[in-house]
């Protein structure tokens, strides 16, 4: 099984803190949703069914 790099609370704080001393539309915490974000500015539709089926396939677990 892949071990995926978890983004840690302080890492996701800093990242909050500099997104707003930039005045930032946007933040995005981690490399998970810069990613997701992306895709879903590509092709929402096919987005969406990808994370449902990730999410299903967690739950089955």
């Amino acid at each position: 099984m892949r071990r995926h790099r978890i983004t840690t609370p302080e890492r996701a704080a800093q990242e909050i803190l500099d997104g707003m001393e930039r005045d930032a539309y946007r933040i995005l915490v981690g490399r998970d949703a810069k990613l997701m974000d992306v895709l879903y500015r590509l092709n929402p539709r096919r987005s969406a069914a990808l994370t449902a089926a990730k999410m299903q396939s967690l739950l089955e677990r």
